[in-house]
């Protein structure tokens, strides 16, 4: 990222955490900057690990209530065949992998 890229960067997230953020900023909510590696991921994830039991299970009924509205909004795409179908299906469980891992860095934190 360049000077200039970094520089409106910066801006636009302290615009978001002023502006459209802010009440859950005010809230408690956590802000997390993703700088497109390994140790950025893994900080943010980390920072959903540290959260108490209860902040989590609100967490999860959130995601889960916009995860419907967003079904409710969106029409179902078309089934997928062919190449597609196969590369859909191996991102899918690359999902299933990563969710794997990140249970069991949690699991690792608790004992």
């Amino acid at each position: 990222m360049t000077k200039e890229n970094e520089g409106v960067a910066i801006a636009r997230e302290d615009e978001l955490k002023t502006k459209a953020w802010k009440p859950v900023v005010r809230g408690g909510a956590q802000i997390r900057r993703f700088l497109n590696t390994y140790d950025s991921a893994w900080m943010a994830v980390d920072t959903l690990l540290e959260l108490n039991p209860l902040e989590l299970h609100v967490l999860q009924k959130e995601l889960e209530r916009i995860c419907l509205a967003a079904k409710r909004i969106r029409k179902p795409p078309p089934p997928r065949k062919g190449f597609f179908a196969s590369l859909f299906c191996f991102f899918g469980r690359s999902q299933v992998c990563v969710y794997n891992l990140v249970s069991r860095r949690y699991n690792s934190r608790l004992s």
